[in-house]
C-alpha cells in the first residue's frame, strides 16, 4: 500500500514513523478508548485523541492530526500539548481520507511550538521561516469582543485567560486590543455544521456500505441523515460564508495592525471520560470555518514544581512530559489559541513561539492558570 504524501515527506526529512494513533469515529464525535495521560478521568479531546495522548505521554514529539471543527485545538488544550492547524488548503494531503474537503485540514500535535515549526518546514510546501517576531515588538493580539469568549465557563477558564492578558498588557513586548466581531456566531456554527453534514453524508454514502446504520454510531448516523437533507443552495451559501468570514476577520486584523486573534482554546474543563464526549468545539469553529491557521498552546509549560525554563531539560519533549506527569495528578493546564491571517502560517508560528517563551517565564513565577479536577471526576472512570 502506498503511503500518504505527508508520511513520505516526513520520512524524507528523517522522521521515524512509530505507528498509528487512535481517533474518534471518522474524525467526528464518537470517542475512541484513548485516555488522557495527564488525567485518565477526563477526555483527551477529539478527534485527534490518540495523537495528543502519545505526545502528552512523552512517547514522541510529533503526531499527525486533522481538524474539521476543533479536532486539533481541543485535544492540544486538554493534554497540555501544542496543536498547529495550517491554513485551509495550504497542505493538500494526497493519500489521506477527508470526509469534509471544504473544511478538513491536516496538521500536527507537538511537544512545543518549535517541534510544530520543524514539522511545518518538512511538510508544508513553500514554507519560509520569517524574521524573529521579537524584532517587530510589540506584537499585537486581538481579543474577539463578542459572543465567542462568552462561551467560556465562569471560573478557571475565564480567569486563566484574563491572567494571561494581564501579563501581556504589562509587558512591553505585547499589545492587546479588542475587536468587535463574530456577533453572528450561531449562524457561523449552523453554516459550518450544514456543510460538514452534507460532505460527510456524500462521503459515506459513496462507500456503498451495506446496512450503514449498523456500522456507525448513532451520533454519526444522525449527522449523515441531516446531511442528506441539506440542499445545494444551502451548500453554496455555506461555502460562500467561509470566504466571507475569512475576508471579514482578516480585514479587522489588518485595520487594527494585529498579528493574530487570541482566545481560550476550549470552553472549560475537559468533560469526564465516562460521559463519552470529547467536548464543545465552539471555540474553534470560527477559525475552522474561515480556514485560518491556528496554533494552540498551554498556559503552563513550566510548572513551578517541575522543570524550570532555564534548566537543561527545558524545551525538550522529555522534560515537558515529565513536568506534566509529575504535576497533573489533580490539575490540568488551560490552553490558548492564536488564529492568524490565511496563508501567513509562518508569521503565526513565529508569534506563537514568542508567546510560548513569554508564558514559560510567567508560569514559572506564578501559575494560577490551571483547572483543579473535582474529586468526584477524579474518582470516576
Amino acid at each position: 500500500m502506498k503511503e500518504g504524501e505527508i508520511i513520505q515527506r516526513l520520512r524524507s526529512a528523517g522522521a521515524i514513523v512509530l505507528g498509528k494513533a487512535a481517533m474518534t469515529e471518522f474524525a467526528y464525535r464518537h470517542p475512541s478508548r484513548t485516555r488522557n495521560p495527564l488525567a485518565p478521568c477526563v477526555t483527551p479531546g477529539g478527534s485527534s485523541s490518540g495523537s495528543a495522548a502519545v505526545v502528552a505521554a512523552g512517547i514522541c514529539p510529533l503526531a499527525l492530526a486533522s481538524q474539521t471543527c476543533a479536532s486539533i485545538s481541543r485535544p492540544a488544550a486538554f493534554t497540555a500539548t501544542v496543536g498547529f492547524k495550517p491554513s485551509h488548503r495550504r497542505l493538500l494531503a494526497h493519500g489521506c481520507v477527508s470526509p469534509s474537503p471544504s473544511l478538513d485540514q491536516f496538521g500536527v500535535i507537538a511537544a512545543s511550538v518549535r517541534w510544530a515549526a520543524l514539522w511545518a518546514q518538512a511538510v508544508l510546501p513553500g514554507w519560509q521561516s520569517t524574521p524573529c517576531a521579537a524584532a517587530q515588538a510589540p506584537l499585537c493580539v486581538a481579543i474577539p469582543d463578542g459572543p465567542l469568549v462568552e462561551q467560556c465557563e465562569e471560573g478557571a477558564a475565564r480567569e486563566g485567560f484574563q491572567q494571561l492578558l494581564t501579563w501581556m498588557r504589562t509587558s512591553r513586548a505585547w499589545r492587546v486590543v479588542s475587536l468587535p466581531c463574530l456577533h453572528d456566531l450561531q449562524r457561523i456554527k449552523e453554516s459550518h455544521v450544514a456543510l460538514m453534514a452534507f460532505e460527510y453524508a456524500h462521503f459515506l454514502d459513496s462507500l456503498s456500505l451495506p446496512d450503514l446504520p449498523s456500522l456507525v454510531s448513532p451520533s454519526l448516523m444522525e449527522l449523515i441523515l441531516a446531511g442528506r437533507d441539506v440542499t445545494a443552495e444551502e451548500v453554496a451559501a455555506a461555502k460562500a460564508s467561509c470566504l466571507a468570514l475569512r475576508h471579514g476577520l482578516q480585514q479587522q486584523l489588518r485595520h487594527a495592525g494585529a498579528d493574530a486573534f487570541i482566545v481560550p482554546a476550549a470552553t472549560g474543563f475537559p468533560p469526564p471520560f465516562h460521559q463519552g464526549t470529547t467536548g464543545d468545539p465552539i471555540m474553534s469553529i470560527p477559525w475552522s470555518h474561515a480556514g485560518l491557521p491556528t496554533v494552540t498552546l498551554p498556559l503552563a509549560l513550566a510548572p513551578a514544581t517541575g522543570t524550570a525554563p532555564g534548566s537543561a531539560d527545558a524545551g525538550t519533549h522529555k522534560g515537558r512530559a515529565r513536568d506534566r506527569t509529575e504535576c497533573m495528578e489533580e490539575t490540568l493546564p488551560l490552553g490558548v489559541t492564536l488564529a492568524g491571517m490565511w496563508n501567513e502560517d509562518e508569521m503565526l508560528m513565529d508569534v506563537a513561539m514568542e508567546l510560548e517563551r513569554f508564558i514559560a517565564v510567567h508560569a514559572n513565577v506564578a501559575n494560577p492558570c490551571r483547572y483543579r479536577i473535582p474529586p468526584d471526576i477524579r474518582t470516576a472512570s
